[in-house]
């Protein structure tokens, strides 16, 4: 995978970084995140376990999830919440509803629900989200994805209900296009005008693509109300050598007063015999010497399986002449090609050495044995905070224990902090989760959330996944904490849509196995709802508690 000039797993006090113009690209138009933390497995949602027996598929879908509090004063769980799945004919999930405890009128009443609809092959039609209208005693959408036969979204939206009020205060829409071999050509953005409770343009990106569905050529415009028309903003431009490598990207944006596209950036690729990338170096226009400026390069190496072995970036020093430093990625492997070890690096320009600041060690099955993310101060290079999780499991490889040790900045020493404990019925379906948190001055592991799992035995469904079987994370989570997702399929890209519990999407974000993202610091504590896309298909959902 070619990568983007940017720093993954990367922690650091940014304010005190002065960000190039490289780097603002990075965060801006690339939208990748540069921190990763890994959270113990999440809550089991909208899931059915399917095991395997020697000669018999067996399958047990989940019926109903209930949320417990420990309640440190009765020393005993209260129940506050509900999950209940309903199935259609066909055995596919059709409704997954979520009901809260009123413990002022002792009463149980909606919340949201996640809602799917089935085209007569099986593939999705519609998915939505919808939130209870208490008032009104009806559901409300919220989020809304309609998919063409071919599985791709090519209409979707998402609204802010006003429950006090009964009406939508904003929205967002998008509308794709594809052409005949399923590759997104036009990409319309509009949002809601709630005085009409019409979509009115914003964005639209143009996508061209060679006759060996290269892209070509992207093109970013901005609808002109007063105009009623659209007008360039930017464009990117990629070339290829004969064998379909990408060799060249170079970027514009629209100067208004001359209708003319000007240089932005440029990115230019030497590739090795079987097309990975070993540089990339890009270059910023600079329009006083009409000239393009050295900004910033990357690098990799491989073994001899052509495997990932550093990943090194650095930046352009215009007093040096030279290129600098700025992060590094290493990789080692087992002998059947998994990932052995991996650990990232933030350079220190004070002493002159690469400080880690991440690290994995999965064993030869693939599974994560350990993980640690530390963040780094920006000027002082001292480390600041940080997380570590180990994880141990039954005989078969299902997690028996998750536990969160946090840094000690003073001493660099890991202190136990939380853990969850996972149990399992006879049929290995996942029962119980409890998480717990560790006094340090007691020395003793207190109750904080249960969840349980209720099951029914069935045969040849299809199911939504739990995110937890894919991205680990422990609620509840620190706003701006980062989840890796380590179990997505590798080579595909993913979508990861959050929504808060008025349906309203919050925040999206494409991953590849093994990358994350980072929850915004903006994020107000309460629950969020948490979906993973692939391919246009919601293929695993759950909850996000921001405490």
């Amino acid at each position: 995978m070619k990568k983007l000039y940017l720093l993954l797993f990367v922690s650091v006090t940014l304010a005190t970084i002065p960000a190039t113009a490289l780097q603002h690209y990075r965060d801006t138009k690339k939208n990748n995140t540069i921190h990763a933390t890994p959270f113990m497995p999440s809550p089991a949602d909208e899931a059915a376990r399917t095991l395997q027996t020697e000669n018999q598929p067996i399958q047990w879908i989940q019926d109903s999830t209930y949320y417990s509090r420990w309640n440190l004063v009765s020393t005993d769980w209260d129940l506050y919440e509900k999950n209940f799945n309903t199935y259609n004919p066909n055995g596919q999930i059709h409704a997954s509803t979520y009901i809260e405890y009123d413990a002022a009128l002792l009463t149980w009443h909606n919340s949201f629900r996640y809602v799917y609809f089935y085209y007569p092959s099986g593939s999705y039609e519609i998915t939505g989200t919808q939130t209870w209208d208490n008032s009104l005693s009806s559901w409300k959408d919220v989020s809304h994805n309609h998919y063409n036969s071919t599985g791709n979204i090519d209409t979707s939206f998402s609204k802010v209900y006003d429950g006090t009020h009964h009406r939508y205060n904003s929205g967002t829409q998008r509308i794709n296009t594809y052409n005949g071999s399923g590759q997104n050509t036009v990409s319309l953005t509009q949002t809601l005008d709630t005085a009409t409770s019409t979509w009115v343009n914003q964005h639209i990106y143009n996508y061209t693509f060679d006759g060996d569905n290269h892209i070509t050529e992207v093109v970013e415009q901005d609808w002109n109300t007063g105009l009623s028309a659209w007008v360039n903003n930017d464009k990117t431009d990629y070339t290829y050598d004969p064998s379909g490598y990408e060799t060249e990207s170079l970027e514009y944006t629209w100067n208004n007063g001359a209708s003319t596209w000007e240089n932005f950036m440029r990115g230019t690729y030497v590739n090795n015999a079987s097309g990975s990338p070993l540089t990339l170096t890009y270059e910023m226009w600079d329009f006083g010497s009409t000239s393009w400026k050295n900004s910033g390069r990357e690098s990799w190496q491989y073994n001899a399986n052509n495997k990932e072995t550093q990943y090194l970036v650095e930046d352009w020093d215009n007093g040096l002449l030279s290129w600098v430093n700025y992060s590094k990625e290493t990789y080692s492997y087992y002998s059947n090609g998994n990932n052995n070890e991996s650990t990232s690096f933030l350079w220190n320009p004070l002493l002159n050495l690469f400080m880690d600041n991440s690290y994995n060690k999965s064993d030869s099955l693939g599974y994560s044995l350990e993980y640690y993310s530390k963040s780094i101060d920006g000027t002082t290079y001292d480390y600041t905070d940080g997380y570590e999780y180990i994880y141990t499991y039954t005989s078969f490889h299902t997690t028996d224990v998750a536990l969160e040790k946090q840094l000690n900045p003073v001493s660099l020493t890991w202190y136990d902090y939380s853990q969850r404990l996972d149990t399992y019925d006879a049929h290995q379906n996942l029962v119980t989760e409890i998480d717990q948190s560790y006094d340090t001055l007691t020395l003793v592991w207190t109750n904080a959330y249960k969840q349980e799992h209720f099951y029914t035995f069935s045969s040849g469904m299809h199911e939504i996944s739990r995110t937890s079987d894919y991205c680990y994370y422990s609620n509840p989570i620190e706003a701006g904490t980062s989840i890796v997702c380590p179990n997505l399929a590798d080579g595909r890209n993913y979508l990861i849509n959050i929504s808060d519990m008025q349906g309203r999407l919050v925040y999206a974000k494409n991953i590849r196995s093994g990358e994350s993202f980072t929850v915004p610091q903006t994020f107000a504590p309460g629950m969020y709802m948490m979906q993973i896309i692939s391919d246009g298909k919601t293929m695993a959902c759950g909850k996000v508690i921001v405490r």
